[in-house]
């Protein structure tokens, strides 16, 4: 009865870790806004973050980098705190951060403050979301921050081969796109364009909202109900995507990246059928377990004792709501650099035998098993990280399996994990 109890305490509502002692709640504003809430009296900072359930895939084709554009501009003055610099200047002055990022889908911004001041932060981080100036005056100014940005990325290796791994996607489908933006894709009257996106998707239906703070819960939700009831619900459909991140007979190609820094890498990406909705199953994560496994008769260990590689990864690379795709990535020797064929082959070769052995039922419960351990003593993130991070776990996930959705593995499916490997 005993264990019982505590099972039924530690998965009521939010599944948390038996070791977060916080108490939480999820729920819905009256205009569609999804929220958690996290109370922690013994908090020395609180933090919050708001997650939109769109980012580049939006940018018009006229327009790479307008979502980020836009994403900048938030931070120049509301109707209600019209000054430019208010927003920072306060968060900073309570001791505190702020930050956002834009990504394909789904825009964040979030902050931590002293634990005193949450309530006046909020009243500050809602006029976002409720009403920005988006004033013409500093769009020049954050044309050239944007293109700053870009500029500054342009030497680093790993955004130059993101890059020109694009070049050969489906250019219909919006991930191939440039989605940081420039002076060049900013230029002319990108004002009104920045209206009609901000009108278009900034709505409360497609928002999620986390806050952590030293306050009791029917504090929080006060808080909220007060601040966030206020935007508007433009009832805005999510973004969906039919066209394949490659041409049908496009594949197989080969792209060959001159890297600034001195380094050997052979990388292999396959377009997959989605994983988001197999979020119980992970039918990629047992595949690359065993990929990137290093011990006796791994992959790795035999390109080592080949003379071949020195390390190796497997990851899924591109994991959107139509499509996925599976990477493998090999750093090379130079002798592997010269026997790329050869890596290449190995591969298959280990594939091809994953596939004749069959899906294993015990390794794939010793993986739950070692989920299952890693979720109960996982690390608390500091709270804005942590805000931010379940911010966009709620668009992806249902909001009571944000803490443990990426460690569940309870729905083993044998031909499941044989299609995935056929794809490959």
């Amino acid at each position: 009865t005993a264990l019982l109890f505590v099972g039924k305490a530690a998965f009521a509502g939010v599944h948390k870790s038996p070791n977060d002692h916080r108490e939480h709640l999820s729920f819905k504003l009256s205009n569609g806004l999804s929220v958690l809430l996290i109370s922690d009296p013994s908090a020395d900072k609180a933090a919050a973050a708001m997650n939109i359930a769109v980012g580049s895939n939006a940018d018009p084709e006229t327009r790479p980098g307008l979502a980020h554009f836009l994403e900048h501009m938030l931070f120049l003055g509301t109707e209600k705190y019209p000054e430019a610099g208010a927003y920072k200047a306060f968060i900073q002055s309570h001791g505190g951060h702020l930050n956002a990022y834009t990504a394909h889908e789904n825009t964040n911004y979030f902050f931590d403050v002293s634990a005193d001041s949450l309530e006046s932060s909020l009243d500050r981080f809602a006029q976002f979301f409720i009403a920005p100036l988006l004033d013409e005056k500093y769009v020049d100014r954050e044309r050239h921050a944007v293109h700053s940005e870009y500029q500054a990325k342009i030497r680093d290796d790993y955004r130059r081969s993101a890059s020109a791994t694009k070049q050969v996607m489906n250019p219909a489908n919006s991930y191939s796109h440039f989605t940081v933006g420039s002076l060049k894709t900013l230029d002319g009257d990108v004002r009104s364009d920045l209206v009609n996106f901000y009108d278009n998707y900034y709505s409360s239906n497609m928002m999620s909202l986390v806050i952590e703070g030293k306050e009791s819960l029917p504090e929080l939700k006060a808080m909220v109900e007060k601040m966030f009831s206020e935007i508007p619900n433009k009832h805005t459909q999510p973004i969906e995507a039919d066209a394949p991140l490659f041409d049908t007979g496009s594949l197989p190609a080969r792209l060959s990246i001159k890297t600034l820094k001195d380094s050997n890498s052979l990388t292999l990406t396959f377009p997959v059928d989605s994983v988001r909705e197999q979020w119980h199953s992970k039918p990629l994560h047992y595949i690359s377990d065993l990929v990137g496994y290093e011990g006796q008769g791994s992959l790795l260990a035999y390109l080592k004792e080949q003379g071949l590689a020195s390390g190796l990864s497997s990851s899924t690379a591109v994991d959107l709501k139509e499509q996925a795709a599976f990477k493998v990535k090999i750093d090379l020797t130079d002798q592997g650099l010269q026997q790329q064929n050869q890596v290449i082959e190995s591969f298959f070769s280990y594939i091809h035998k994953m596939k004749e052995d069959g899906v294993k039922a015990a390794l794939y419960d010793e993986q739950r098993r070692l989920k299952d351990t890693q979720f109960r003593f996982a690390e608390t993130m500091n709270p804005m990280k942590e805000a931010s991070h379940l911010a966009a776990m709620m668009q992806r996930y249902p909001t009571e399996n944000v803490f443990d959705a990426p460690y569940v593995m309870d729905s083993f499916n044998n031909e499941q994990i044989q299609t995935f490997l056929d794809q490959i």
